[in-house]
Protein backbone atom coordinates (compact mmCIF):
# COMPACT_ATOMS: atom_id res chain seq x y z
CA UNK A 1 0.00 0.00 0.00
CA UNK A 2 0.98 3.22 -0.91
CA UNK A 3 1.09 6.21 2.08
CA UNK A 4 -1.84 9.45 1.30
CA UNK A 5 1.78 11.13 -0.27
CA UNK A 6 2.34 8.70 -2.78
CA UNK A 7 6.05 8.54 -1.62
CA UNK A 8 6.37 5.44 0.83
CA UNK A 9 5.62 1.91 -0.05
CA UNK A 10 4.34 -0.54 1.96
CA UNK A 11 4.69 -4.20 1.45
CA UNK A 12 3.55 -7.08 3.76
CA UNK A 13 5.85 -10.01 3.91
CA UNK A 14 3.63 -13.49 5.22
CA UNK A 15 1.48 -11.74 7.63
CA UNK A 16 5.12 -11.95 9.29
CA UNK A 17 6.35 -8.24 8.30
CA UNK A 18 5.99 -4.84 7.24
CA UNK A 19 8.63 -3.48 4.78
CA UNK A 20 8.81 0.35 4.11
CA UNK A 21 10.13 1.93 0.97
CA UNK A 22 11.00 4.94 -0.52
CA UNK A 23 9.72 5.33 -3.87
CA UNK A 24 12.77 7.91 -4.59
CA UNK A 25 15.29 5.43 -3.42
CA UNK A 26 13.50 2.18 -3.82
CA UNK A 27 16.54 0.49 -5.51
CA UNK A 28 18.23 0.75 -1.96
CA UNK A 29 16.14 -1.60 -0.56
CA UNK A 30 13.88 -1.02 2.93
CA UNK A 31 14.64 1.53 4.76
CA UNK A 32 12.43 0.22 7.78
CA UNK A 33 11.36 -3.29 9.08
CA UNK A 34 8.70 -4.26 11.50
CA UNK A 35 8.43 -7.39 12.40
CA UNK A 36 5.08 -8.43 13.81
CA UNK A 37 3.77 -11.73 15.98
CA UNK A 38 1.71 -13.93 13.76
CA UNK A 39 -1.73 -14.31 15.35
CA UNK A 40 -3.52 -17.95 15.38
CA UNK A 41 -3.63 -19.42 11.60
CA UNK A 42 -4.11 -15.48 10.93
CA UNK A 43 -3.53 -14.16 7.34
CA UNK A 44 -3.26 -10.72 5.74
CA UNK A 45 -5.55 -9.65 3.01
CA UNK A 46 -4.69 -5.97 3.32
CA UNK A 47 -2.70 -2.93 4.15
CA UNK A 48 -3.77 0.21 4.74
CA UNK A 49 -2.94 3.37 5.80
Amino acid sequence: GFDPEGLIFAAGINSESVKLYDLRSFDKGPFNTFKLQRENDCDWTCLKW
